[in-house]
């Protein structure tokens, strides 16, 4: 009994597939010529590979059920048949439509009409087409989109096209137009995890440009002229893959390298056919590519990508400069009293290596110190000091504040924010830090252990005055803002009171100059706040997994007295910033403060 009903069961079951079969046939009988009419994952697919553009396809004889439609003409021709505006038919027609493929058509543009009968699009490829704007496309009608493929367009910019994309997980803009991309071009994008962005004209990137992106993980910036490292990258800490090869970046900011590091996902960092100058700002990347982790991310790329390596390229970078290393890839770069080669991850230590290159022409006339013209020289960085764990930075506000340069102050501003950039403006000094910190506590530590506290901004005309100093600081030394994410400032975040409040003082702030969109309390315990290089203010985590540069404050009489009793000082240090920087080379240096005074 039991075997006859496994046998009704089965030739049931045969019966059905073949009747689906026979239906499927008859649906795709009229498959119009040069398409293929198939399924691909139980979903109805037609593919059409033609000639050139030029040719029409009749799709009058398909079913309106229809999820996946590929027209891929291998040439364009000298018309094309679905340009300059995406037919309305595709949405009237075949309103079940998810993956739309259009390629080298000629097309510029998605009428709105069109695009609101698409609204079930998942996928979206238009490259090889004509699109010079990214609003021609009324993306806004496309909420479940889950990739948008429009390389080899015309497009020229980025801003906030893309913010209704809410689901968009991949965006491929490569070989565009694109020279710029604003801060919030991926605002309101929280599941992008890939983004391709090779061979447009890109100089730089907005800092804070990712900041919304947390699952980000595969950054493709090739073949663009960028200078530095996109300083958005560091807050991803998912980033799995960045690719950064054929640019014109010349070094790699040590903070950045320190996140490579300690990262557990970290893949591949490719930036091969790059100028890079592997004097003492490489440092922290040389380093890193003579440990086996670092050799793998950095170096053996082709590995990490599952391809063949390129044939005569180098398996490392390759230094651009100084001279002496020229030609060398960076791995080889030898280290002269200190370890040629290290299998350890840096241990955070104090006592540091730093390649030091001399131009020989211009210590030609200077007494020969016996070494070489390129050598490896320890030098000892006093680190910040750390902020105990139960730190409280208010004080007593009824006692009045330093109000004077005591002595040992000048020696603690050198001992623990070294190469400091001094400004004076009308009613407080500010000390920019060359060296920053994870921690927003230790920051403010630093500044209270001098004798100073962490700047807290009360107007707009301050907010305007601080930028101009930091500007001037960071033209002086732009190493000092490299890589960092943006500046502690003595504020803290009360999500209760939805307002910034003093550190010191605990009084709400009578200023604020927050971000669009800021403070959002993004992830938990944002309670600390920073300003990004714009001079926006943004909530933020107190620990971060990079550093933040940091400014702190003093009254003008004590900076006037730290100008006055820095000796090392070369020039006036009551010169106006108008007519100059205080110092020849703005007297940074590891026991050199740069100040700058306006009476």
């Amino acid at each position: 009994m039991l075997r006859r009903y496994f046998l009704e069961y089965f030739l049931l079951t045969l019966l059905v597939l073949l009747q689906l079969h026979c239906s499927n046939a008859q649906q795709h009988h009229n498959c119009p010529l040069g398409c293929k009419c198939d399924f691909e994952n139980g979903f109805k697919r037609v593919r059409c590979e033609v000639s050139s553009s030029s040719v029409n396809i009749n799709f009058n004889e398909l079913d309106s059920d229809i999820q996946f439609l590929e027209v891929l003409p291998r040439q364009r021709g000298r018309t094309d048949a679905f340009g300059p505006s995406l037919p309305d038919a595709f949405g009237s027609d075949f309103p079940q439509l998810r993956r739309l493929v259009i390629r080298n058509n000629g097309i510029q543009r998605i009428p709105v009409a069109t695009a609101r009968q698409l609204g079930n699009l998942i996928t979206l490829d238009l490259v090889g087409n004509d699109i010079k704007d990214l609003r021609d496309l009324s993306l806004d009608n496309f909420p479940k989109l889950e990739t948008l493929q429009l390389s080899n367009n015309g497009i020229a910019q980025v801003s906030d096209e893309l913010r209704a994309l809410r689901d968009l997980k991949q965006l491929a803009l490569n070989t565009n137009q694109i020279r710029s991309i604003s801060s919030g071009a991926f605002n309101g994008l929280p599941f992008l995890e890939r983004i391709e962005l090779r061979n447009n004209r890109l100089q730089d990137l907005p800092s804070n440009v990712f900041d919304s992106n947390i699952r980000l993980n595969y950054i493709d910036l090739r073949s663009n002229e960028l200078t530095t490292v996109p300083r958005g990258v560091q807050s991803l800490l998912g980033l799995v893959s960045l690719l950064l090869d054929d640019n014109k970046i010349s070094t790699v900011p040590g903070q950045l390298v320190q996140a490579w590091r300690s990262s557990e996902v970290l893949d591949d960092v490719s930036l091969f056919n790059n100028p890079l100058q592997c004097d003492d700002s490489l440092n922290e990347y040389v380093t890193w590519t003579k440990t086996s982790d670092g050799f793998k991310k950095a170096c053996d790329v082709s590995a990490v990508r599952g391809q063949e390596p390129t044939s005569g390229r180098a398996k490392c970078p390759v230094c651009a400069g100084p001279r002496s290393f020229a030609g060398q890839t960076v791995d080889a770069v030898d280290a002269r009293g200190g370890p040629a080669q290290s299998d350890r991850p840096s241990s955070g230590s104090s006592d540091r290596f730093a390649i030091r290159d001399r131009d020989r022409e211009r210590e030609r006339d200077r007494p020969s110190s016996g070494s070489s013209s390129t050598d490896f020289v320890s030098f000892q960085v006093v680190d910040s000091p750390r902020a105990p764990a139960n730190f409280n930075p208010r004080r007593d506000t009824s006692r009045p504040g330093i109000t004077r340069a005591e002595e040992g102050t000048l020696a603690k501003l050198k001992q623990y924010m070294p190469g400091a950039g001094v400004r004076c403006g009308r009613e407080k000094c500010y000390f920019f830090n060359a060296k920053g910190t994870r921690e927003w506590s230790t920051a403010e530590f630093t500044c209270q252990n001098i004798g100073l506290d962490l700047v807290e901004i009360a107007s707009s005309a301050e907010q305007k005055e601080v930028m101009s100093f930091l500007v001037d600081v960071v033209k002086e030394d732009p190493k000092r803002s490299s890589m960092s994410r943006g500046w502690w400032i003595g504020f803290k975040y009360d999500p209760r009171q939805r307002a910034a409040v003093s550190a010191t003082t605990g009084r709400t702030a009578s200023f604020t100059n927050w971000a669009q969109g800021q403070p959002n309390n993004f992830a938990p315990r944002e309670e600390c706040v920073e300003m990004w290089d714009t001079g926006d203010w943004a909530d933020g985590q107190c620990t971060l997994s990079v550093e933040n540069q940091f400014i702190c404050q003093s009254s003008l009489s004590v900076g006037r007295g730290l100008a006055s009793q820095n000796t090392a000082l070369r020039g006036d240090p009551r010169r106006s910033p108008a007519s100059g920087s205080s110092s020849s080379g703005g007297g940074l240096g590891f026991d050199t403060v740069s100040f700058t005074v306006i009476n």
